[in-house]
């Protein structure tokens, strides 16, 4: 599967709510991804997957 990396000039809106969210728990901020996949599961709600390095 494909992946794009999320920054400041590629989908900056994201990129501003990891910020955020990094600031709030005291960490850096992550390397973000967006990955589209199909499955079965048309209509179930949005999956944020969240994994250690």
């Amino acid at each position: 599967m494909e992946s794009i990396e999320v920054g400041p000039q590629q989908y900056p809106h994201i990129y501003a709510l990891g910020e955020d969210c990094a600031h709030r728990l005291g960490i850096g901020v992550p390397q973000i991804f967006i990955q589209h996949f199909l499955n079965a599961g048309v209509g179930m709600q949005k999956l944020l997957a969240i994994a250690p390095d």
